[in-house]
């Protein structure tokens, strides 16, 4: 997916597959695809219209199916005389099959391979013995285990390693092995295009939480009941490249990161990763917009700093109000006192009053932020961080009130620049944090690994130099 690419082939709509036209898709990470072709799928009468199918089927001139999803027309010209030309354009390609309806997209399993994943799970089938006296290298190479994770919906994640043997040629200048590790997904049963979407955005948030890093997928294989081939009583699957448009920033991000500058590599979990992944998928829909907000701030690196600011705060509050506590006082309370509040405001006021209110028993943002801190206190990490707690709840309460306000009496109180990226900081870990003791690491594990990471340490280093 992070490839560009040119297929020439025929295409047509399911509907229509009488009516077959040639043409060129591209593919651009930026972009998604584009189809031009020679012709039109359209009726004279319709000639003013724009088609939006749900599908376009192709067949490449290297002999490969191809089925286009969710397409819009963006153009299309006539020329007199001579043949007209469409172009349609869409996010989403699968290379390998034909569906001819949206409801046949489904499949049985599907393997991703994200950036950074084989750095992440580190294992490797090389073993290379040099003997410098004999002036020769021993390359032997066995393909390791995949590791299986079982996840109590019946869902069965498999960290598995794939290699590519060395050519052989009559004239041998070279010899190259070549593994990847792909993180595999395998359903009870066959599900729809949109939820192993959703599966593939959800695991992909844990592996940036554990590597602390923009994790994306970089290639995608679908197995479906709809590229099968039957040989000699046995099913075999054809696996179905799956292609869709990565964000700017996601292409952009090639940098290479050593396992030990990660927060939490495979081998630092691999005793309680069932554990983990099992925790991470439960909590998900509970945790949607926490996840959304911080790995918002983290995958798009060039959001300003007000705005990376303004979701983080978002994220600790959407995180205080669902998995610590919503009321400022019992309910019975709180309504007693809107009552009484009410019984003794004039007519004219009651209703605007009452809308006022409404929300009157939620915490202040300044109380959730003091009891996030103190739920983490018992971590030294976040205690040696922010050593004042007072001083960095006015900072964060004062700055938000001002972003979301312009209150001028707030202006200097305000952090900026520097000052305002440093919170920023601050604000990160709490969110990380909070969410690691969501799926189920300790205290302590959490303050050593924090205090052993290198990114980490530098922040400690610089909040005690600023004392």
């Amino acid at each position: 997916m992070i490839e560009e690419l040119e297929i020439i082939g025929f295409w047509w709509l399911p509907e229509r597959s009488n009516l077959k036209l040639p043409g060129t898709l591209t593919f651009s990470p930026y972009k998604g695809f584009s189809l031009e072709v020679q012709g039109s799928f359209k009726e004279m009468s319709e000639m003013n219209k724009f088609l939006t199918p749900d599908i376009v089927l192709g067949f490449s001139h290297q002999g490969k199916n191809i089925t286009l999803y969710k397409c819009f027309e963006v153009s299309h010209k006539g020329h007199f005389p001579g043949i007209p030309e469409s172009i349609f354009s869409t996010n989403v390609g699968f290379i390998g099959v034909h569906f001819t309806q949206l409801s046949e997209i489904r499949f049985k399993k599907v393997s991703v391979k994200y950036n950074y994943l084989d750095e992440w799970l580190n294992i490797s089938g090389f073993n290379i013995t040099p003997n410098p006296e004999e002036k020769s290298v021993e390359v032997k190479y066995k393909l390791p285990p995949p590791i299986e994770i079982n996840l109590r919906n019946g869902l069965k994640i498999l960290l598995e390693v794939k290699a590519s043997m060395p050519s052989i040629s009559a004239v041998q200048k070279e010899a190259c092995i070549k593994q990847e590790t792909f993180f595999t997904l395998e359903f009870p049963e066959e599900i729809r295009f949109e939820e192993i979407n959703e599966y593939v955005y959800i695991f992909q948030n844990l592996l940036s939480l554990l590597t602390s890093e923009t994790v994306y997928p970089i290639k995608i294989l679908g197995y479906s009941e709809n590229a099968v081939n039957i040989i000699e009583d046995k099913k075999f699957y054809e696996p179905i490249e799956i292609i869709y448009q990565l964000s700017l920033s996601q292409v952009k991000s090639k940098k290479s990161v050593h396992p030990f500058d990660m927060l939490y590599p495979y081998v630092s979990i691999k005793n309680k990763a069932e554990t983990i992944f099992n925790n991470w998928l439960e909590k998900a829909d509970l945790l949607r917009p926490v996840y959304d907000l911080y790995f918002g701030t983290i995958y798009s690196g060039d959001m300003y700093l007000e705005f990376q600011f303004l979701s983080l705060i978002m994220a600790l509050e959407v995180y205080h109000r669902r998995l610590i506590g919503n009321e400022d006082i019992s309910t019975e309370e709180h309504e007693e006192r809107v009552k009484q509040i009410l019984n003794n405001t004039p007519d004219k006021y009651r209703e605007w009053l009452k809308e006022k209110l409404k929300y009157s028993n939620e915490p202040s943002l300044r109380k959730r932020i003091k009891e996030i801190y103190d739920m983490l206190k018992n971590i030294g990490y976040v205690t040696d961080l922010i050593p004042k707690k007072k001083d960095f709840v006015d900072d964060v309460v004062n700055t938000r009130n001002y972003f979301v306000h312009y209150d001028q009496s707030l202006k200097n109180k305000a952090l900026k620049g520097t000052e305002l990226y440093r919170l920023i900081q601050k604000l990160k870990v709490l969110v990380e944090i909070c969410l690691l003791k969501e799926i189920g690491f300790l205290d302590t594990k959490i303050d050593n690994i924090y205090r052993q990471n290198r990114k980490y340490k530098w922040l400690i280093e610089e909040t005690k130099g600023l004392k």
